[in-house]
């Protein structure tokens, strides 16, 4: 199985942007972090387009996956495999 292109979003202070990021290095995955801490108007435009209220917003193949509940629920129900 080839490497999934993983991309996520986050802001800080962000306990579960820290936990999607756990995951993700446990299993060796190579994922791109978009800090959007200090870009408001950006994270707004995001939040708005997924219709996703809070970050981690997570896209793994350009799906959006959503946050990490979203991601450790698909993954346990075998929706996901990474």
């Amino acid at each position: 199985m080839s490497q999934p292109k993983i991309r996520m979003y986050v802001k800080k202070p962000c306990p579960y942007c820290d936990r999607a990021e756990a995951l993700f290095k446990s299993r060796g995955l190579q994922f791109e972090k978009i800090d959007l801490t200090d870009q408001i108007d950006e994270l707004l435009r995001l939040k708005d387009h997924y219709g996703h209220a809070t970050v981690p917003m997570i896209l793994i193949n350009d799906e959006f996956i959503g946050g990490y509940t979203d991601l450790v629920a698909a993954l346990e129900a075998g929706k996901l495999q990474l």
